[in-house]
């Protein structure tokens, strides 16, 4: 559900608080802000790959997280409760689960669909070029901040909101529909701590929150670009 930076000073005070208004604000002019503020296009388009690993707690239980990603859409995730361990992997092409709650299998077509669609590590980058549509909606209260918000459909029609805080650029929070494996409904997904890696900013704490239950991710670390091979995304059977 997850996703860096743009552009330069000719139009330098586009990228400073409050420099532009809000009846002059397009989608854009956000995205590239926001782009610029986590590192710049260069630097994002220089990532092939990424690892997370930390903490997961939900329902007062905590447990270890691995998430590894690879570009455009290959993804592997481990997640360890102790007593109860839950791992996927795509690779391009195809997913497989082992869950204990919903049982082990591969991905659905709708799954597998929503997978190949989803860009990792910076969705915002080349984002036109995708043909991703966004446009600007209006400023809104995020926690103590306010926020940009601007919003887009999917090539299903399904809306996903993004808010980036106007001081800083940062993408604070996504509000999108649920995965398909999930059901009806909307996810809430909320990022902070955000710390430079390898000149790049990530997020290093992550909140999401359906009707359901919260759950809540630390990183005590990502690294980027240590040669993730392909057979990583694959499950050996």
């Amino acid at each position: 559900m997850y996703r860096r930076l743009l552009f330069c000073t000719v139009i330098g005070l586009l990228w400073l608080p409050g420099a532009y208004g809000q009846e002059n604000v397009s989608a854009d002019q956000v995205i590239e802000s926001y782009l610029q503020a986590v590192g710049g296009e260069k630097a994002l388009a220089a990532i092939q790959d990424r690892t997370l690993k930390g903490t997961l707690s939900v329902f007062g239980m905590s447990g270890t997280l691995l998430w590894q990603e690879k570009v455009p859409n290959k993804m592997h995730q481990m997640i360890d409760m102790g007593m109860a361990k839950v791992e996927s992997w795509f690779d391009g092409n195809q997913g497989y689960r082992m869950d204990p709650n919903r049982g082990d299998g591969p991905y659905s077509a709708q799954e597998v669909e929503e997978a190949k669609g989803n860009y990792v590590i910076c969705p915002f980058l080349g984002y036109k070029e995708r043909g991703f549509k966004l446009h600007y909606l209006k400023t809104e209260k995020v926690g103590d901040s306010e926020a940009d918000v601007v919003e887009g459909p999917d090539a299903k029609g399904k809306v996903t909101t993004y808010y980036f805080d106007k001081s800083t650029h940062y993408l604070v929070q996504i509000v999108s529909p649920l995965p398909a494996n999930e059901g009806s409904g909307n996810q809430e997904l909320k990022f902070s701590d955000y710390r430079d890696v390898k000149g790049v900013k990530f997020p290093f704490k992550l909140v999401r929150a359906t009707s359901a239950l919260t759950v809540e991710m630390v990183f005590d670390s990502i690294e980027v670009n240590t040669g993730l091979a392909d057979t990583v995304f694959q499950h050996s059977s």
